[in-house]
C-alpha cells in the first residue's frame, strides 16, 4: 500500500464528525465517525486512531462513510487520549486498486480527565425552512 503522508494533499474527502480538537468527556459513549467523500472511484475506507505515545494504533476498515468503534476500542482510545490529541485519520481507497490513496483527511481529538458529572442531552431538529 502507498505510504499515506500528512503534508500530501489527497483532495475529496472531509471528516464531517467529529470535528477537528473536539474534547469529548470520559463517560461519553463512542461516537461515529462520519465523512463525505466526493471522490466518485473510492469505495472502501481505512480509519484510524494513531496515538502519540508510539504505541500500536487503531485501525478499522469501512465500506460506508461512517464508523463507530466498539466499547473496547472506545475505552482505549479515551484512556489513550486523555489530555493528548490522537490524530484520527480517514483514507479512501478503490477496492479495485487498494493500494493507491485516493483521498484522505484527518482531525485530532482528545479525552478530558474532568467528567461531566451530569447526564448530557443532545438533540438534533432539522429546521423546517432549511
Amino acid at each position: 500500500m502507498e505510504t499515506y503522508r500528512a503534508e500530501t494533499e489527497y483532495p475529496g474527502l472531509e471528516i464531517t464528525y467529529p470535528y477537528d480538537e473536539a474534547v469529548f468527556p470520559p463517560e461519553m459513549a463512542a461516537p461515529t465517525v462520519c465523512w463525505k467523500d466526493a471522490h466518485t472511484k473510492v469505495d472502501l475506507w481505512l480509519v484510524t486512531f494513531e496515538f502519540s505515545d508510539g504505541e500500536s494504533r487503531i485501525a478499522s476498515i469501512c465500506r460506508t462513510t461512517q464508523w463507530t468503534p466498539s466499547a473496547e476500542q472506545w475505552e482505549v482510545i479515551k484512556a489513550r487520549s486523555v489530555d493528548t490529541p490522537v490524530e484520527l485519520t480517514v483514507l479512501g481507497v478503490n477496492r479495485a486498486a487498494p493500494s493507491q490513496i485516493l483521498s484522505a483527511a484527518n482531525v485530532t481529538i482528545s479525552t478530558s480527565k474532568d467528567e461531566v458529572g451530569a447526564p448530557i442531552f443532545y438533540r438534533e431538529v432539522n429546521l423546517p425552512f432549511i
